[in-house]
Formats: C-alpha cells, sequence, structure tokens
C-alpha cells in the first residue's frame, strides 16, 4: 500500500465568514457526521465569531497565540500548547493579534475528564 501524505495548510483551507468569523479553516476527517476534525487558521486579528457550539468541541492550540471566550464572553489568553473546552451549546468564540492555528475536534462523545490531564484554572 502506497504513504499517503496529505495537506492541511492555509493555502488548502475554505473561508469561513459565518457568525461574524474571519479565518480559514481545513478539514482534517468528517466521520459519519460524529467526528469532525479540522485546522483553524488565524492570521493576525483574524477571529471565529461568537456563537453556540453545535457539539462539543476541544479546541487545541498547535502555534502561536491569542484568546478564546465562553459563555460570560471574557477573552482568556491562550497559546500553543494549550487547549480549550466547550460543551454543547455553549456560546463561544477565538481570536488573535497576531498569529495562531489550532486543531478543532467536535464530537457529541466528547468528555473534558477524559480528554484534560491537566487544567490551568
Amino acid at each position: 500500500m502506497a504513504l499517503n501524505v496529505m495537506q492541511f495548510t492555509r493555502e488548502k483551507g475554505k473561508s469561513i465568514d459565518r457568525f461574524g468569523s474571519d479565518f480559514v479553516m481545513s478539514r482534517i476527517l468528517e466521520h459519519h457526521g460524529d467526528v469532525h476534525i479540522a485546522c483553524i487558521h488565524l492570521e493576525a486579528k483574524e477571529r471565529i465569531g461568537y456563537h453556540d457550539a453545535v457539539v462539543s468541541q476541544l479546541f487545541l492550540v498547535a502555534e502561536g497565540e491569542g484568546w478564546v471566550c465562553g459563555e460570560n464572553d471574557v477573552r482568556v489568553p491562550i497559546q500553543a500548547g494549550q487547549a480549550a473546552f466547550w460543551e454543547k451549546g455553549e456560546g463561544h468564540g477565538a481570536g488573535t493579534g497576531s498569529k495562531m492555528t489550532a486543531i478543532v475536534i467536535e464530537s457529541d462523545g466528547l468528555d473534558p475528564e477524559m480528554i484534560m490531564a491537566e487544567k490551568l484554572s
């Protein structure tokens, strides 16, 4: 079997503008409506507009830094090596003043107690 090498770079992604957003998303996996994995590319001053989570979401910052917010709409700093988790139905958003790349995993089956090894607060 031949090795498959795939790309999920910003250039291969799709511009997203729903909910007042301004970012690029590269799909990595869609598993029969159960699990979705994508790479989010945010350049300086781009953002994911505030909206309710359709399913539970894990937002893993792989590169750069920025902010995330939840129901209270308070911006919390986040950087590479950190993650945010939002429950289904929870209002949330994210953005950066510089650059941030994140892997997003979405699924109704996500349980924060099972996936978070260490919490900041």
